[in-house]
């Protein structure tokens, strides 16, 4: 690794401006994609940003950034815009000048955390200053009372789907629940689902934004430091390898309070506790698997695998970790001991006592 200032090859920047036209394109519906899942919600407007900076330079990060906010506008509207600059475009340019001075690794990723959830209550701001309080609620509303005014002729192929079935399989007519659909009877079922999925999201959503802006600023830091150390643009301190990644113990001690203080609180039956407790899990479980991921990483090491096997082993459990239910919880247990019992675990007398700067 050195110290030299970072230059693209002609070839990368072309690659570089390929993905930042189909990335900008693709960002508004993935982050779509986010929200209707409710799994963390990374700010990838930001994260693809600063990618594309450390893998071909300042001209496709700009490229990006001028296509993802015009596909914004156009697919969202402008105060979705407004939004997606806040919480993406202004921490990613933060994160950039961090990247460029060769900032301490550690010193990237907490200030990546930081700008990303500054840039969170921002984008907060801006949605309840054009839409009001209740940001969820009303969106809610609006879809329910969409559905209360659709004719009966809109449901209407979709009861008939529904009772050809139920004769077809022998059912209709044998209980209660089996007996012929109404429009009147589906309409009502369809608003029930909407509004208990309202009342999910306003338990989960703010969790998902909340971890996924602490996400952003662990992916984006480590993403784009690897993309300069693979080409020799970083230096001994600016990058360090997920194999010697470990949760500080005052972090992991912070982590599990928070967890246990959470499911009190929701237990209280306190009007938000449902909510608070789903945050501070998410934001638990986040970390673990991070931290399992990276065990797995140094389990892979110490047997002697290659830094392409290890990387894409890592890419793999990145991916398909939200596809595969038992993967995650496997990641999070791992994580978890690791935090824990481990080497440099909370509960190991031989860990150290102050650990926060190299995190070894």
């Amino acid at each position: 690794m050195t110290d030299q200032p970072y230059r693209a090859t002609g070839g990368r920047m072309a690659a570089g401006v390929v993905l930042a036209l189909a990335l900008g394109v693709a960002t508004p519906v993935l982050t779509v994609a986010e929200l209707l899942t409710l799994t963390p919600v990374m700010q990838l407007s930001g994260v693809f940003m600063v990618f594309l900076f450390a893998y071909a330079g300042r001209l496709p990060a700009w490229l990006y950034m001028t296509v993802q906010l015009a596909a914004s506008a156009r697919l969202m509207g402008s105060t979705y815009m407004w939004m997606t600059m806040a919480v993406g475009t202004f921490p990613a340019i933060l994160c950039m000048r961090g990247l460029m001075l060769k900032k301490p690794f550690f010193e990237q990723v907490r200030t990546g955390i930081l700008f990303y959830l500054l840039g969170l209550v921002g984008a907060i701001m801006i949605a309840t200053g054009t839409f009001g309080g209740n940001l969820i609620g009303q969106l809610s509303d609006s879809m329910i009372a969409q559905f209360r005014a659709m004719p009966d002729a809109f449901f209407a192929p979709f009861v008939e789907t529904v009772n050809q079935r139920l004769e077809e399989s022998g059912l209709s007519g044998l209980a209660p629940l089996m007996a012929p659909m109404t429009v009147a009877t589906y309409r009502s079922q369809f608003i029930a689902v909407a509004e208990l999925l309202g009342q999910t999201y306003q338990q989960a959503l703010p969790g998902a934004l909340i971890t996924g802006a602490a996400v952003s600023g662990v992916v984006g830091a480590l993403w784009s430091n690897w993309q300069m150390a693979r080409r020799g643009f970083a230096t001994d301190y600016s990058y360090i390898e997920p194999t010697r990644w470990f949760l500080p113990r005052s972090v992991t001690a912070e982590l599990m309070l928070i967890w246990v203080v959470g499911y009190f609180i929701s237990e209280s039956k306190y009007a938000s506790g449902e909510a608070v407790y789903m945050a501070a899990y998410m934001l638990a479980s986040a970390a673990f698997i991070i931290q399992g991921m990276c065990a797995v990483d140094r389990f892979f090491y110490r047997r002697g695998a290659s830094d392409s096997r290890r990387r894409h082993i890592l890419y793999a459990t990145a991916i398909f970790g939200p596809l595969l239910r038992l993967l995650n919880p496997f990641l999070f247990i791992v994580g978890a001991g690791s935090a824990l019992f481990g080497s440099q675990g909370a509960l190991r007398r031989s860990a150290p006592m102050d650990d926060d700067d190299d995190n070894e």
